[in-house]
């Protein structure tokens, strides 16, 4: 009758699919005869599965009944550059010259000049930091403040003798 019923073998009447779960999809919809929970990277609704999108990833399991409430946002400092994953940290974001924010589907392109990267999360800034040290996991870029000069998302001290009076600056 539809992707969202099945007839198991023996069955008089058609029953329909439980929330968050999809049917057999080697039949044809309209002769499906068994379902199963929504698998991780994906997400299910009326007897349909469908891969969670770049950006995301999913658990997967029976419960949810939306792509909202399957499909999280990929973690900061990381990106997901396919559908279906099932891991919120596939990728790490590359290096000081990019960043990922969360749910990014790919880092950014290249920091402007004036700007740097870091880890952008509150009160585990300094802890994601000190996990980092090759600033893979970068997540956000702040603009360089004075007394600094910032190029290719590295924020440098201004030379001993030397003061940067603006904000932004990109040159020694």
């Amino acid at each position: 009758g539809g992707a969202d019923r099945f007839c198991p073998k023996g069955s008089a009447q058609p029953l329909f699919v439980r929330t968050g779960w999809f049917t057999n999809e080697d039949a044809h919809e309209l002769v499906r005869s068994s379902e199963a929970p929504c698998p991780a990277g994906f997400w299910c609704t009326g007897g349909e599965r469908f891969p969670c999108p770049p950006g995301t990833w999913g658990k997967g399991g029976a419960a949810a009944a939306s792509q909202a409430e399957s499909c999280a946002a990929c973690d900061a400092g990381f990106f997901c550059p396919h559908e279906a994953h099932t891991d919120p940290r596939p990728f790490r974001c590359g290096n000081a010259s990019v960043f990922c924010p969360t749910g990014s589907a790919r880092p950014t392109a290249a920091v402007a000049v004036g700007f740097y990267t870091t880890h952008a999360s509150g009160l585990y800034e300094g802890a994601l930091a000190l996990a980092d040290p090759r600033n893979e996991t970068m997540s956000a870029q702040l603009l360089c403040e004075p007394g600094f000069w910032c190029r290719g998302g590295v924020k440098y001290q201004c030379p001993a003798g030397t003061f940067g009076w603006a904000h932004g600056d990109g040159d020694p």
